[in-house]
């Protein structure tokens, strides 16, 4: 868990959230998503092998509704 500082002004609660947790992570891959989400192991993983495979620097996955 990151704890993120105060919000400045001008931000939005969640674009600050995740701009914090990615300022402060030390990892290769981040991952962002909403806290109502279920994700699949096998999208996750399917998600991640193409990324990695094609040298990206940034993917967006769209879920089914």
């Amino acid at each position: 868990m990151v704890m993120a500082d105060p919000k400045p002004d001008g931000w939005v609660g969640k674009n600050w959230a995740c701009y914090s947790g990615y300022i402060k992570s030390d990892c290769d891959i981040l991952l962002f998503t909403d806290s109502d989400t279920l994700h699949s192991e096998d999208i996750m993983t399917l998600a991640i092998g193409y990324f990695l495979a094609n040298k990206l620097d940034v993917l967006t996955v769209r879920p089914r509704l």
